[in-house]
């Protein structure tokens, strides 16, 4: 079945009827389309060369569907005498077979690199027989006489075609025939007729034997900068009818086909929780009033909620939607003591160096006093598991937990845990990370006797302050750091297989609060979990477009949906946070109720927005499923993160740079400090151009490895995260989108099932009045490069609160111009295809 991405509207582009000559069959027929086997008499199979490294071709778009790309060549030819290192590559075809060819014609569509100029570049040679040279207006074709001797034979238009012959920097159709005596031409273009060049005479004989066919470079030394597809050779010279059908043929072909520049990334490995269309709602405690409240936006899910009363979660299911509790890292505070020590609290808190609880700053008002919990302590491990075993008695859906970094959050940040488990598990985890020689290098010397509280205190850290302040600098931290890593990330396995033990036939799913989640393993410890649970669900503080931008295609890149907790700054902010969550891909949870922040005086009051505030948003979303449901992210690019490694800010910046320009993206995550997140294959092959941000020789091996191998295939082009990723992509054609309008809006484009393309407009810009959004009246969305959009039957557009109107695309040279009547937070553009017959 064909998708939108694969038609081409009948409106667009007509070709002309071919002529009804017949063409014979060719020795050579290269369609240089995903393949290098000869469908020509002749048989065999052509091989790619690379005469520098890095320089040679690769598989690419072209006008038939795909064609081989030699734009890697650091140059376009080269004058004689100044370049004599090997540069670009080649397709090569063997030539034990070419020979005995007195009279051939050769046929070529070919396009140069609009960034590279030159001369003396070859479209194709042989070795001891002939070779193609482009001209800006015609084409030569060289013969070899002898070692010594060649003649040169320039086929050019009349002058009143000149005009009429495309420019060699767009696709262009070049036969040349030659018999016994002539060598006639002949160049046309997708949708340019065919222009016969002046005949010649022949200047001489060729060799009987021509050696091998190498197309796109002369002597590993003058190299074609660009693009070529269906290279093909005959034992003859064709007629001007028969060049003619074969012109016109494959023009139809490529009205037909179109390249797929842009496509759909491939599901993730994970079963998802939530629909895209789904609407999740929070009570944060178990209030009467908000059943109410959760219908009225149409909700699904009614997400982290505090309380064990049965009552109240089975009317929420009765209502339709799934319920979920909540358990927290400090589960058990009931159980604790109200003081600061450690000593004899029966809850198993945590533990600093001085033997005091650990409090997080923005909880000191909150009562009782709120101290966190250690997953490595029996006695905590004993009182949240209990508690999540009562929720499922209740008959909950999911389990969110909150505060849920745990010990890999507080070892950084406060230096805990040091109870007698975390101390006696450690030990644990030396004896097996190093050798006995490793561990006196680290200064043990009896790992059996090993107590880190003392050891730190034998070695000049007597209290908290001080290790606080040597934390970084300490031989054992990274040790301690991973231990406490891998200790949380045990306590949710556990936390997993109980819930699996104690409902076997009902998956209770697990999420957890994170914060917007970012490509980093940083001290936050945001990835801790990120493979274990199955969604994320969390607070968005950072009200900026890169951020949240960046959190959603992270989520995607992780295989995780978020539903993200939005901590407002006014009703536009909302619906524009909202907005950018569902064009994503991902959920923002319906602002009632909503916490918004606390420090030592105390918690600020909680946000309860209205139907009138945000109720056309929901209404949309629950009207329309199809719009999100089977939406899938379409992108060109893909940027590649070691998330052990990398800069937040930079990863922000740079995805906030190519959203700002238009770019569709995918974002792909590579991470083993706290996670294990491995780089997919089927992700890199969804792309046409992969951005290295991080560079491969920072990733783990089994990641690069896994690079490496699509790299190897040849159909996915690799550049710096220095590079000039808008530059590269004009110059190839694979600027798919485009937008007429101010900035700050941003296009996302999806497509579902059907094939329907779905672009998400999102306006990010706020009036004077910081209450209400910036609105635009007659913005347009660019269709670039009209082959890559494919038909498109009917074009409608949604916004919140009004009617779907139809909207009529302008057809033009250089694609198609959508214009929206109006936008203000969010507009979504749906371009369905034709019916399938």
């Amino acid at each position: 079945m064909r998708t939108a991405l694969s038609l081409l509207a009948a409106s667009v582009l007509t070709a002309a009827p071919a002529p009804a000559a017949e063409v014979p069959a060719p020795l050579i027929d290269l369609p240089l389309s995903g393949s290098l086997a000869n469908r020509g008499g002749l048989g065999g199979e052509a091989a790619f060369a690379e005469y520098a490294p890095g320089e040679g071709p690769v598989w690419d778009l072209s006008p038939f569907g795909e064609g081989v790309d030699f734009t890697a060549s650091c140059r376009h030819g080269g004058t004689f005498g100044e370049h004599t290192t090997p540069a670009g590559g080649a397709v090569v075809f063997p030539g034990d077979r070419l020979a005995g060819i007195d009279v051939f014609t050769v046929v070529v569509w070919a396009r140069q690199n609009p960034a590279q100029d030159g001369a003396s570049a070859r479209l194709a040679m042989t070795e001891t027989g002939w070779d193609l040279l482009p001209g800006a207006s015609g084409v030569s074709l060289s013969f070899l006489a002898d070692e010594d001797r060649k003649t040169n034979a320039s086929l050019n238009p009349a002058p009143f075609d000149r005009g009429r012959v495309p420019a060699t920097t767009e696709w262009r159709f070049t036969a040349v025939a030659v018999d016994q005596d002539t060598i006639r031409g002949y160049l046309g273009g997708l949708t340019q007729d065919l222009v016969p060049l002046r005949p010649v005479a022949r200047p001489g004989p060729l060799r009987p034997a021509w050696g091998n066919l190498v197309i796109g470079n002369l002597m590993q030394i003058r190299p074609f900068s660009g693009w070529m597809a269906r290279f093909r050779l005959y034992d003859r010279a064709l007629s001007a009818g028969e060049i003619a059908a074969l012109a016109a043929a494959d023009r139809a072909d490529a009205a037909a086909s179109g390249g797929m520049a842009l496509q759909r990334r491939p599901d993730s490995d994970r079963t998802p929780v939530f629909k895209r269309s789904a609407i999740p709602f929070s009570t944060r405690w178990q209030r009467p009033q908000a059943l109410a409240v959760l219908q009225s936006f149409h909700a699904t899910d009614c997400l982290w909620v505090y309380g064990n009363k049965k009552e109240f979660a089975v009317t929420v299911q009765a209502a339709g939607l799934r319920y979920q509790g909540t358990l927290n890292g400090l589960q058990g505070l009931a159980k604790a003591t109200p003081g600061k020590s450690a000593a004899g609290d029966p809850s198993g808190r945590h533990e600093d160096l001085d033997g005091n609880k650990n409090m997080p700053s923005w909880m000191v008002t909150f009562k009782p006093p709120h101290y966190t919990g250690c997953c490595n302590h029996p006695a905590f491990r004993d009182l949240f598991f209990a508690d999540a075993k009562a929720y499922v008695d209740m008959g909950v859906d999911m389990i969110h937990v909150d505060d849920s970094a745990m010990n890999s959050s507080w070892v950084n940040y406060a230096g805990v845990c040091f109870c007698e488990p975390c101390r006696a598990a450690f030990r644990e985890y030396l004896r097996k990370a190093h050798s006995t020689e490793e561990l006196k290098a680290l200064g043990i010397e009896a790992i059996d006797t090993f107590d880190y509280r003392q050891h730190l205190k034998a070695t000049g850290i007597p209290h908290t302050a001080a290790y606080r302040k040597a934390f970084k600098t300490l031989p054992l931290t990274p040790d301690f750091v991973a231990f406490q890593t891998e200790s949380t990330r045990a306590f949710y396995r556990d936390l997993r297989a109980r819930l699996d033990e104690w409902s076997p036939g009902k998956h209770i799913a697990i999420s957890v609060n994170e914060l917007i989640p970012l490509p980093v393993s940083d001290g936050n410890a945001r990835l801790v979990h990120a493979d274990l649970v199955d969604f994320y669900h969390g607070e968005a503080y950072d009200r900026s477009l890169a951020t949240n931008l960046t959190g959603g295609k992270t989520a995607e890149a992780l295989g995780l949906q978020h539903v993200s907790t939005p901590v407002l700054q006014g009703v536009a902010d909302g619906a524009r946070t909202l907005a950018l969550a569902y064009a994503l891909g991902q959920f923002q949870l319906v602002p009632w109720d909503v916490y918004m922040g606390s420090d030592e005086t105390g918690s600020l009051p909680r946000y309860n927005g209205t139907r009138e505030d945000f109720g056309a948003f929901y209404d949309l979303i629950h009207a329309q499923p199809q719009l999100f449901d089977s939406a899938r992210s379409l992108a060109v690019v893909g940027v590649l993160v070691n998330a052990d490694v990398e800069d937040t800010a930079r990863v922000t910046r740079f995805c906030a740079r190519l959203a700002a320009r238009q770019v569709p993206f995918h974002l792909l995550v590579s991470a083993r400090r706290q996670s294990r997140i491995l780089v997919r294959e089927a992700d890199l092959r969804c792309l046409r151009v992969l951005v290295t941000l991080s560079p491969l020789a920072s990733l783990p091996a089994d990641d690069r490895a896994c690079v490496e191998r699509v790299l190897a295939e040849r159909r996915l082009r690799r550049l710096d995260g220095d590079a000039d990723v808008e530059g590269f992509l004009s110059s190839r054609g694979l600027d798919t989108l485009g937008f007429e309008g101010p900035a700050g809006i941003c296009l996302f484009p999806r497509q579902a099932d059907d094939g329907t393309v779905l672009i998400h407009a999102v306006n990010w810009n706020l009036s004077v009045d910081p209450g209400r959004p910036e609105v635009y009246g007659s913005v347009t969305v660019s269709l670039r490069h009209r082959r890559q959009w494919g038909a498109i039957a009917k074009a409608t557009y949604w916004q919140p609160g009004a009617a779907a109107v139809d909207l009529t695309p302008e057809l033009h040279a250089d694609g198609l111009r959508i214009t929206l009547p109006q936008l203000a937070t969010w507009g979504i553009l749906a371009l369905a295809p034709p019916a399938n017959p």
